[in-house]
């Protein structure tokens, strides 16, 4: 049984903001300051919005935000947990964590770390029923064992076609499905590019500040990676001139 646990969320119905996303902030400042701490269990949806006032359903979205992005976890016939490993605390945030502490003890000056990517996608745009539903639809099919099994290397030939169907009459080239590779992402797709493309020694021109995940395909490839700065109409081409000229 889930130990009793007191909630103590103000929530403001004249807010502009969604009152389940109230509900989700409240949880993650509880998780951040301490007053949650990973493992603890939380009451179930019911009992939440019985302690709110709300409706149940309201509850139910704020508690899939927080599990989609990783704050929560769902154990089967057990409940809701708050994350063992929780977004803040990722490898690169708890080194620059330690290495800031230090040199601040240390009486020294640093430079704060900053991350270059393109963000994270808003999981709470992501059509969850649409999806569970289509997957139920797909395994309830005949033959659905045969799904479980290892396909065609290059990627499902349905989709292959409909990704070169796209290109083509989108994008005016002239793909085939058989010039198409289905890769599990941008990391893994830059990954098999750059074995094809690179032998040890070879320079590869990088952009400064740049995708440090593509920097690290190239360089597990063998490349040797020359920074060039970039401005606000991109990468600077005088420098890469210069590159060419020395490399």
């Amino acid at each position: 049984m889930l130990r009793p646990w007191e909630l103590h969320i103000q929530l403001d119905f004249r807010d502009t903001k969604a009152v389940y996303l109230q509900i989700a902030d409240a949880l993650i400042e509880a998780i951040k300051s301490g007053k949650l701490k990973s493992g603890d269990c939380l009451p179930g949806s019911r009992k939440l919005a019985e302690l709110l006032k709300i409706n149940r359903n309201t509850v139910v979205q704020a508690l899939d935000v927080l599990l989609i992005e990783g704050w929560l976890i769902s154990v089967e016939r057990k409940g809701i947990f708050v994350s063992q490993i929780l977004p803040i605390e990722s490898k690169l945030h708890k080194k620059n964590e330690v290495e800031v502490s230090s040199q601040e003890s240390n009486g020294k000056n640093f430079s704060p770390y900053i991350v270059f990517d393109d963000g994270l996608p808003d999981s709470k745009l992501a059509p969850i029923d649409d999806l569970a539903k289509a997957y139920r639809e797909i395994f309830g099919r005949k033959g659905r064992r045969q799904m479980m099994g290892y396909t065609d290397p290059q990627g499902d030939f349905a989709f292959r076609k409909a990704i070169s169907d796209m290109l083509n009459f989108k994008r005016n080239l002239a793909t085939k499905p058989e010039n198409i590779i289905i890769t599990r992402g941008s990391q893994m797709a830059m990954y098999l590019t750059a074995h094809c493309l690179i032998e040890k020694g070879d320079v590869v021109v990088i952009e400064n500040p740049g995708y440090a995940p593509a920097w690290q395909a190239f360089e597990f490839a063998g490349a040797d990676l020359v920074p060039v700065s970039i401005d606000s109409d991109g990468i600077l081409v005088g420098e890469i001139e210069d590159v060419l000229k020395k490399r």
